[in-house]
């Protein structure tokens, strides 16, 4: 704008002549549908060609009176001066990676996708921790202007994650499954360290890094929940802990502040099981997680009974190795030798024990 000697100023509130014209332009288009559908006599089309059709002519017709004047406007303009790329030029991707990021390319619009990419390939190229201020910075866009509507993409930009993460979950199983057998998953929490009055979800939790049996260490941050796809990844030679889903679970104050009723990990797990079994209709699962998950309410939504109708349609949840039967249910195993055996008479009631 300012090549044509235009500046932009600031609007003041309460004056309709500062910035009523782009709204006024508006409502006077909209009145002109509304004025055309009453003489039209329904406001139904048989199909959307018909409608786009109408609406094409409604807008031709609003532009023919101010064609006069465009095409002064037009006759007075000088020409536009070359276009000078700031900063380095778009770094790209292989041609080996572009058809795997291709799906991706659905769930967001076209600005918000190209922003995307770039982080992506800042990612990869960053070393340290990945955030989108280390992503620009190694691909020489620190210093661009618009240099915060990169972390819109995260914080702003609306896309479906779920949507993405099925996604990132059948690329791994097309590229790294081989087929046989059933897909082991891992479930686990992780604790995000993070500090801030506005972060409300954060919490205290127990840090299992740092604790162990007697010291007790705490730490405040966001808990995570992981689910992992424990493949076998063919250039590293040994299974590989791959994460297409991650969901939050707020603290329970977050949800007395809010006045909803708290859920648990499992509560969260469950649904997360859920979800994957509708993503991977015809594929046997297993699903290994620590004792935290050995829980009825996880074991209940898993199906594990001989008598399912599709024994591809089971899940085998619970606390055990990877090699465990996926018919096994959880609990079954042998009871630890601390626990007080069960032909002990003082572990029964009084009422039923031998005179």
């Amino acid at each position: 704008m300012g090549h044509y000697g235009i500046y932009s100023t600031r609007t003041n509130s309460g004056e309709s002549h500062e910035n009523g014209v782009v709204e006024q332009s508006h409502y006077r288009l909209k009145d002109a549908i509304d004025q055309a559908l009453i003489l039209w006599g329904s406001r139904d089309f048989h199909t959307a060609d018909d409608y786009a059709l109408f609406m094409e002519r409604m807008v031709q017709r609003r532009n023919r009176l101010v064609k006069g004047k465009l095409e002064q406007e037009l006759a007075s303009l000088r020409p536009l001066p070359p276009l000078s790329q700031k900063g380095p030029a778009m770094l790209t991707l292989p041609d080996v990676i572009v058809p795997i990021l291709a799906p991706f390319a659905t769930l967001f619009t076209n600005p918000t996708w190209w922003k995307a990419h770039l982080l992506l390939v800042g990612a990869i190229l960053a070393t340290g921790q990945r955030t989108v201020a280390a992503a620009l910075r190694v691909v020489g866009r620190s210093d661009q202007d618009g240099y915060a509507r990169y972390h819109e993409v995260l914080n702003r930009a609306v896309w479906p994650p779920r949507e993405a993460a099925r996604i990132l979950l059948l690329l791994l199983l097309h590229y790294l499954d081989r087929g046989v057998g059933p897909l082991a998953f891992g479930i686990d929490e992780t604790l995000e360290r993070r500090r801030g009055a506005r972060i409300r979800e954060r919490g205290i939790y127990r840090d299992a890094v740092r604790s162990s049996r007697h010291p007790l260490v705490k730490a405040s941050g966001l808990r995570w929940i992981s689910l992992m796809w424990l493949g076998q990844v063919p250039w590293a030679g040994h299974h590989w802990a791959l994460t297409p889903l991650t969901v939050l679970e707020p603290s329970s104050r977050y949800y007395q502040q809010q006045g909803r009723r708290h859920r648990k990990i499992t509560g969260w797990a469950r649904q997360m099981v859920m979800l994957l079994r509708r993503w991977l209709p015809h594929r046997p699962l297993v699903l290994v997680g620590d004792n935290g998950y050995a829980v009825l309410d996880l074991h209940h939504c898993c199906p594990v009974s001989p008598r399912a109708r599709d024994p591809h349609r089971q899940i085998a949840p619970g606390r055990r190795p990877l090699c465990a039967s996926a018919t096994t249910a959880a609990g079954s195993e042998r009871p630890s030798t601390a626990e007080r055996p069960r032909g002990d008479p003082r572990s029964k009631p009084s009422w039923i024990r031998p005179t």
